[in-house]
């Protein structure tokens, strides 16, 4: 936490870490915030307002329960997904990312939550 590349590790554990555990996916297109990553510019506007009609054409599955891309992820992988993060140390060192994370926010007076909060955003603007 005492260098800027260590204090990013947060930022990629709330998004595409905690992604995988909730979605099955890394990127998923329902949570990517527009804000946040402008270099996608209209791109990924249009892609969110018009995701339905065109992941629907592209033949995907999008968060239907059925093969196929996009599909939504069943509980049951969704759990799997949760014991290889246990097996393997991912669940703990996703726990000391926030732990250690938050003691360094405590240390910049900055305030220390959950997803987008202040840390959160101090890190990925920093």
């Amino acid at each position: 936490m005492e260098s800027e590349q260590g204090r990013k590790q947060l930022a990629v554990k709330r998004t595409v870490g905690d992604h995988i555990l909730k979605y099955g996916y890394c990127v998923y297109i329902d949570e990517v915030d527009n804000d946040m990553y402008p270099e996608q510019g209209p791109v990924w506007n249009w892609l969110r307002e018009n995701r339905d009609s065109m992941l629907e054409r592209l033949g995907t599955s999008y968060k239907k329960d059925q093969s196929g891309t996009l599909r939504k992820t069943s509980e049951e992988s969704l759990n799997d997904l949760k014991k290889i993060f246990d097996e393997t140390g991912g669940t703990t060192r996703f726990e000391k990312i926030e732990k250690y994370s938050s003691e360094k926010a405590k240390e910049l007076k900055i305030d220390f939550k959950e997803g987008k909060d202040d840390y959160f955003k101090f890190l990925y603007e920093e």
